[in-house]
């Protein structure tokens, strides 16, 4: 344990006794400013929440977190737990979902991917809100979720890279389909395609749809007609909620669309309204989150 040297000098009067610390004498005490820190093997700021906390003065080692919130403490690139979740937790019941992260840009970004945890725009938009969120005042960065790639900080190449990257790495199938936040602006005849942090519709442009045309809110119901009072209610009753994804073809090419644009003749987890999910965050200060207590609940600073 680190101490703390304290030279003091001291006089007390006026108890019928005079005492004196000399300058050059001193006087040893514990530090006064100890606190939990946590084993952080990773360097990412985030301590390692199946290890204990050790009383220190100061960082030391690789004891050096001063909270247990890193969802994976041998990735630098899979960061601490801001809100509720980490995101092997993103999608419940699915133990065997592969999760892939990486820092872009100015932010965190995660994805699932693999053989399951394929879930509608619906789940995808749920679950990025969950892991994205900063419910601490300590945090001023907005949240964020679905992810809508910053044009101008390149984080979109970057991310790209990462998934085929992890796609080899898993020796799955080369195709890829997530949730991003895409959505459908304007009525249902006239309206399009834009990002819903109102980011540049220019990367919509560059990355290019699927399909010759632009896909349009009603081909997520293919056995409904907008002509029919009926379905036309039911696909406006949907329309703030759907998104597009972003996709990997069998041919190799990235494009958003439909999921089922990425399926193969051997089948996959993606149909035409089940994709992964691709969540987006403000990188979170880890000095600014305490430990979660014994209870499991969440402090902050």
């Amino acid at each position: 344990m680190s101490r703390r040297c304290v030279v003091l000098a001291l006089i007390a009067a006026g108890c019928g006794s005079n005492w004196t610390i000399g300058q050059n004498d001193e006087l040893i005490i514990d530090c006064l400013d100890e606190r939990l820190y946590f084993v952080d093997v990773d360097g990412d700021g985030w301590g390692d929440p199946n290890q204990g906390g050790v009383l220190q003065c100061e960082p030391l080692g690789d004891v050096t977190a001063t909270n247990q919130r890193d969802c994976d403490d041998s990735d630098v690139q899979v960061t601490g737990r801001l809100g509720s979740l980490c995101p092997g937790d993103l999608v419940e019941g699915e133990d065997d979902a592969l999760v892939g992260a990486a820092v872009a840009g100015e932010g965190e970004f995660i994805w699932l991917y693999g053989s399951s945890a394929a879930v509608s725009y619906q789940e995808a938009r749920d679950a990025c809100s969950k892991w994205a969120e900063h419910p601490y005042p300590a945090n001023d960065n907005p949240q964020y979720g679905l992810a809508t790639f910053d044009p101008s900080t390149g984080s979109y190449n970057d991310i790209q890279q990462a998934i085929l990257e992890a796609l080899v790495d898993s020796e799955g199938s080369g195709t890829f389909a997530a949730w991003v936040g895409v959505l459908w602006e304007g009525d249902l005849e006239t309206g399009g395609w834009a990002w819903e942090d109102d980011s540049s519709d220019g990367l919509i442009e560059d990355i290019g749809f699927c399909t010759d045309e632009a896909p349009r809110p009603e081909d997520f119901f293919p056995n409904m007609y907008i002509d029919d009072p009926d379905h036309r209610e039911i696909i406006l009753e949907e329309l703030e909620r759907m998104r597009l994804a972003l996709v990997l073809t069998d041919a190799g090419d990235w494009c958003l669309g439909l999921p089922d644009a990425a399926s193969t003749d051997s089948g996959g987890p993606y149909e035409l309204t089940r994709a992964h999910i691709l969540c987006e965050r403000p990188p979170g200060d880890p000095a600014a989150y305490e430990p979660v207590d014994a209870t499991g609940a969440d402090e902050a600073t």
